[in-house]
């Protein structure tokens, strides 16, 4: 982040970190908590609602906000299709080449889209109370026991995963264990013969790298801001991908990443669908487990239906196909 003329000063007592900030152009200090500063990161993002989405001062919903209109759910469904033109309710997902005042539903430009075409449908059977809840938690933004909320319904023959704006729909065959709270998750690496398994093995480190994933978790314009960080596709170059924003964040928090194992726990993606594993991103790759509320999702719009995980320590390897794999 750009603090030019600013003077920042850390309190590491405060779990997720405050800041005092003294300006030379005004006399005194400002105290900020770590969601104030993820808002004054580069990215513009001019809010015409609140998208907070803490609860209790610890926990967060996994809706596009904790109250307020945006704060619908699927039982509690808005009752105009304003609330998913995205463009217009979160405009600060898009950079600033978008026009703003162009529709965006749920992220994307075409209506007639199949897929959000999709999620028209889910939401009129929400609308007549038609739900069918498959797995839904809160997310705890303690760092020491941090878990991400998500929401996963069944529509159709599908599953519709829902965070923080975020959608992904996935066939129910393909994620047999939902209802359980866990999910598969698949990483190709090519014609590779080793998959690197990287563990942040420092507890400081650690520590660290959950605080980076809760505080940009009480917010679901900086949420979706920060899991679309690192995406490079013609699906997301609306979005304010290719930011790296995540680095921002574990930089004010000390993380040296010149480790690798610090930018695979950063970066690294993982998709819901065997088949990116094994045809797109194979022939060799690695099939995980992992519980629903370790991952953060991007959005169907981005293609390739990739999330990130949390913490590598709860990534459990299933089985490897054409390659073995090094813990690191």
């Amino acid at each position: 982040m750009n603090f030019s003329g600013f003077g920042v000063h850390f309190n590491s007592d405060y779990p997720f970190v405050n800041i005092q900030i003294s300006s030379t152009r005004s006399a005194g200090f400002r105290t900020f908590t770590f969601a104030d500063l993820i808002l004054l990161s580069a990215i513009p993002m001019k809010k015409t609602f609140c998208t907070s989405t803490v609860i209790n001062e610890r926990f967060t919903v996994p809706w596009l906000a904790a109250d307020g209109p945006l704060s619908y759910s699927p039982e509690n469904p808005p009752d105009r299709d304003y609330y998913f033109q995205y463009s217009w309710i979160i405009p600060g997902i898009f950079n600033d080449k978008v026009n703003k005042k162009c529709h965006h539903w749920f992220g994307e430009c075409s209506k007639n889209e199949y897929r959000v075409e999709f999620l028209f449908d889910f939401w009129r059977n929400a609308r007549r109370g038609i739900v069918k809840q498959v797995y839904l938690k809160n997310g705890c933004i303690n760092p020491e026991s941090l878990e991400a909320p998500i929401a996963v319904y069944k529509h159709e023959e599908a599953l519709v995963f829902i965070q923080h704006g975020s959608y992904l729909i996935i066939k129910e065959h393909e994620q047999a264990l939902t209802g359980s709270g866990n999910v598969f998750l698949y990483r190709g690496i090519g014609e590779g013969k080793v998959y690197r398994h990287h563990k942040v093995s420092n507890l400081n480190d650690h520590v660290s790298l959950m605080k980076v994933h809760a505080g940009t978790l009480m917010d679901s314009v900086v949420s979706f801001n920060t899991v679309h960080c690192n995406i490079k596709r013609c699906e997301s170059a609306e979005f304010n991908d290719q930011t790296y924003l995540l680095s921002q964040h574990a930089l004010i928090h000390g993380l040296n990443l010149k480790s690798e194992a610090l930018r695979s726990a950063l970066y690294n993606g993982y998709s819901l669908r065997k088949c990116y594993g094994k045809n797109k991103f194979g022939p060799h790759f690695v099939k995980f487990l992992t519980p629903l509320s370790n991952i953060r999702i991007t959005t169907f719009v981005a293609g390739e239906d990739e999330v990130k995980v949390i913490d590598p320590h709860k990534l459990e390897i299933v089985e490897s196909f054409g390659c073995r794999v090094k813990e690191e």
